[in-house]
């Protein structure tokens, strides 16, 4: 076959699959709203005195790495102030009893974070020449570890030239990026000379999550800082494809009805214990009450892998679970005929990934892993989180109707 036959077979297939996934997938590709380059990361700073003016590269803001004004008074827990941004009048010495989101607020507020960020950019000035300019956004984060670890989204800090974080207490910190990974839109932000106690937020454990229990959501919308609202758990194990440059299909997502906005990204969802459960990332948009977090047990794995290697070790493509029924509505749909009945279509490849050092193309067909069948993009998740870096696996693929094997390290 030749190159352009490829090419058009590959893209058939592509937007054939593509049609299929976007009625199977309730339409998220049109109502979805997700926080960072799609909204929450506006070229225009929000008109909040919490953003912090864009710094020099490599520099601080005035006073980072201390509290401003007066220390904070006998019984306000690290990280809380009086008449900070976020709390106007400070916390009182004690939560209400009986009231589970303010013991929630009061024990976790202090961790979470607001991320603003500055994207350098090239545009036009009033004479037609190229001029550069900042665009500003900002996004939420939590505090997960004493050395000053931030966990938020990939999409917040997306090709970001400067990073700041602002705590509740009006403290402000350079940021810089230890690791992201747009596959799980997560990252890891590392606060610069941390003066001073942090406040660390406690991980739960989202496997323990059941549909019905309440949930806090806490992060900055539209530029409120430090907003709390509250929901339950709606639903498991939702599947999600979101925007971007590669085609991404997050998986295993939390789905709330606690009020999430555009600048809630990477904020903590919580449960009654004050536990972090989930990171806020998605929205739908046209849609009230639709709101989806990733797990918290990802965000560890992910996060560890982040600080240890500065990327996820993976297998390194994204892709869409085959099925018999699938491929016969491919077929009724789309008038192409896939030689397989099951396995995973390759929707995108990660440059300079495993995969792609592999020989895998988009368009290829994944139907094997080490002798063993290839269902869902799961089956090879787990394998890769067993085999870890440098890892072996033996893929069975199916090219345009050929079939061959070909090795990935990780």
């Amino acid at each position: 076959m030749s190159d352009n036959g490829r090419r058009f077979w590959n893209v058939r297939l592509a937007m054939g699959l593509a049609i299929v996934l976007a009625f199977a997938s309730l339409a998220f590709w049109t109502g979805l709203h997700v926080r960072g380059p799609y909204s929450g990361r506006s070229g225009t700073a929000p008109s909040t005195p919490t953003t912090p003016a864009a710094l020099p590269p490599g520099a601080a803001a005035p006073g980072a790495g201390e509290a401003p004004g007066t220390p904070p008074p006998a019984g306000v827990p690290p990280g809380w102030s009086d008449g900070t941004p976020g709390w106007p009048g400070g916390m009182p010495s004690l939560p209400p009893a009986g009231d589970a989101a303010v013991a929630v607020a009061w024990r976790v507020g202090p961790a979470v974070v607001q991320v603003n960020t500055a994207v350098r950019k090239v545009v036009s000035d009033f004479l037609g020449g190229p001029m550069e300019e900042d665009e500003l956004g900002l996004g939420s984060g939590v505090i997960f570890d004493s050395r000053g670890l931030v966990l938020t989204n990939n999409h917040v800090i997306a090709d970001a030239s400067r990073i700041s974080v602002l705590l509740p207490d009006g403290r402000t910190f350079r940021g810089r990026l230890v690791g992201s990974d747009p596959f799980t839109d997560l990252a890891v932000v590392q606060i610069v000379n941390p003066r001073g106690t942090l406040p660390v937020a406690p991980l739960g454990d989202s496997d323990l999550l059941q549909v019905g229990q309440p949930v806090v959501a806490i992060g900055n919308p539209y530029g409120f800082s430090f907003s709390v609202t509250t929901g339950v758990v709606s639903a498991l194990g939702r599947v999600l494809p979101v925007a971007g440059n590669y085609h991404v299909d997050l998986q295993g997502l939390i789905q709330t009805d606690a009020s999430i906005n555009p600048g809630n990204s990477g904020g903590p969802l919580l449960n009654a214990a004050g536990e972090v459960i989930g990171l806020n990332t998605a929205i739908v948009q046209q849609a009230q009450g639709i709101g989806f977090a990733i797990p918290i047990n990802l965000a560890r794995k992910v996060a560890a892998d982040l600080i240890r290697y500065g990327r996820v070790i993976r297998i390194g493509f994204s892709g869409g679970n085959l099925s018999p029924d699938l491929v016969d509505r491919i077929h009724s749909e789309a008038g192409i005929r896939l030689p397989v009945g099951q396995g995973v279509f390759v929707i995108d490849v990660l440059p300079d990934s495993p995969a792609s050092r592999a020989g895998i193309q988009r368009g290829d067909i994944v139907t094997h892993a080490n002798g063993q069948p290839v269902r869902q993009m799961e089956d090879l998740n787990v394998l890769v989180e067993k085999l870890g870096r440098g890892g072996h696996i033996r893929l069975a693929v199916v090219r345009e109707k050929k079939r061959f094997q070909t090795d990935v390290v990780l």
